[in-house]
């Protein structure tokens, strides 16, 4: 799973890698096994202004402790018209999971200007370098 959606894009089946990371069943697999970090399935993405890539960006200091709450994070950032929208209750039924599911964006939306939360800090950020 850590490295799924990588070989996909650089290979130039773009259609397919963003097609994992539209399957909400898949994402949950993925993130439940411990070797897979969750920043690797965003960072692959082919397609980085996708919402549900953007949606997965800003949930990562959830889903990296909580793979579960997956479900919440999306419904809470996705618009009202993304197909994951409708394929996540399914998803959670099926593996009979008991939940409240969110009806309406509660969280950043996912097209907002954030881009990621920074964690682990103790005191006032001052400065961030992307290498």
């Amino acid at each position: 799973f850590a490295h799924a959606v990588y070989p996909l894009a650089q290979s130039h089946q773009e259609k397919e890698a963003m097609e994992l990371l539209h399957d909400f069943e898949w994402l949950l697999t993925a993130l439940a096994d411990k070797g897979v970090i969750a920043g690797t399935l965003v960072r692959d993405a082919p397609d980085s202004e996708d919402e549900v890539v953007l949606a997965l960006q800003k949930s990562l200091h959830v889903v990296r402790e909580r793979p579960l709450e997956l479900a919440f994070q999306l419904l809470g950032r996705l618009g009202p018209d993304n197909l994951m929208r409708k394929d996540i209750p399914k998803v959670m039924k099926a593996r009979g999971v008991r939940w409240m599911r969110p009806d309406q964006v509660y969280l950043t939306p996912a097209r907002s200007p954030l881009r990621m939360v920074l964690q682990g800090h103790a005191s006032t950020v001052n400065s961030v370098a992307f290498s």
